[in-house]
């Protein structure tokens, strides 16, 4: 029975040919944006220059383009030799099905076989390659295995006629779950102050120190490569011409620090919806986590705040943190740090031990 090969389908899909960017060019022409050489004063009107300028001249530099590309499956273990076999297979089988010779088929069987081996011992060896680079890294590991094993979680949504129904919904129940909790905080009685007992130890924070352009450029290079639909170029690409925006970016945080102003445009984010956990109801409402992607100047003053809020020193570390509340900050601040757990769960035994130290010796 001869049937003919199925045709993989097709997709459509629009991008940025971001790779094939001259850095050297690209960088030149930020370079003469106005949000360099004739900066605006408040911190509205400079990220408006930031945010257009930038994304002017990426559309210059790389300029969306729409392709069709075929779904074929993946298949990262394949190499020459895999190929090689393969050819030879092809070509006992054409030759036994030309023939019918019984030795034809026993070379096929046998060139099969070899085939069958060779992508065997390929995939065996991608594998552990792979689960050798994750390490001690479980998120990794899932991430791969998930991927490996076509396990792709599809968002789950409520029930809903159209797009902007749902969308409407979820907005409305997160800004009353929002309001909700602020009236909650808002109806908790305080009390007298004089019975509060006040324990502060460290220096006042009186005011926010201006950060500098090298400060930002290694904040830059140290963030993950995450990007926000909502920013004006990627971040990987922003790693690689930070030189040339570091100024810009400082003088937003800057200019956002010494007003105690927050830009509009930085308080927008991408919400993504997610069940709390596999099998709940996805009619519920309450079932479902927002998850937000910000600008990544947003982070960056958020980080700026976190890092300048508390300043711990290496001798002072052990001792403000036995105070409940500082204790509770320094955490904080690690999480910002991007401490990992196991980092945080030694930080705390420290914590305690030194606690029942101190405590033997008094």
């Amino acid at each position: 029975m001869r049937i003919s090969k199925p045709l993989l389908p097709l997709k459509k899909i629009n991008f940025r040919p971001l790779k094939k960017i001259d850095i050297a060019s690209f960088a030149s022409d930020l370079a003469q944006l106005p949000v360099i050489n004739d900066p605006a004063l408040t911190c509205e009107a400079l990220l408006e220059q930031y945010n257009t300028g930038v994304s002017q001249v990426l559309d210059k530099r790389a300029p969306w383009v729409s392709k069709s590309v075929v779904l074929r499956p993946v298949s990262p273990w394949l190499n020459n030799e895999i190929a090689e076999a393969r050819r030879v297979c092809r070509r006992a089988e054409r030759r036994w099905r030309l023939r019918k010779l019984t030795v034809d088929k026993e070379i096929l069987l046998e060139a099969r076989d070899t085939l069958s081996t060779k992508i065997q011992m390929a995939k065996t060896s991608y594998l552990r390659n792979k689960i050798s680079e994750c390490g001690n890294d479980r998120r990794a590991l899932f991430f791969f295995l998930n991927q490996f094993l076509s396990r792709r979680q599809d968002i789950k949504l409520p029930r809903h006629k159209s797009l902007e129904e749902i969308l409407n919904v979820l907005g409305s129940y997160f800004q009353a779950k929002i309001a909700d909790i602020r009236s909650g905080l808002d109806s908790i009685p305080v009390g007298d102050s004089e019975d509060i007992p006040i324990s502060f130890v460290g220096e006042q924070l009186t005011s926010f120190r201006p950060v500098s352009a090298t400060e930002i450029m290694s904040m830059v290079n140290y963030s993950p490569g995450k990007y926000c639909c909502l920013d004006p170029i990627p971040t990987f690409l922003l790693k690689q011409i930070i030189p040339v925006l570091a100024s810009p970016i400082c003088q937003i945080i800057n200019l956002s620090l010494s007003s105690g102003h927050m830009p509009t445009v930085l308080k927008s984010a991408v919400i993504t919806t997610l069940l709390k956990k596999t099998g709940l109801d996805p009619d519920c409402l309450s079932n479902y986590r927002p998850i937000s992607n910000l600008p990544l100047i947003a982070k960056l003053i958020e980080r700026t705040v976190a890092v300048q809020t508390v300043s711990l020193t290496p001798i002072s570390l052990i001792m403000n943190s036995l105070c409940p509340s500082n204790l509770f900050i320094a955490l904080v601040i690690r999480l910002r740090l991007h401490w990992f757990g196991s980092s945080m769960i030694f930080y705390c035994l420290s914590i305690v031990i030194t606690a029942l130290l101190l405590c033997c010796w008094i």
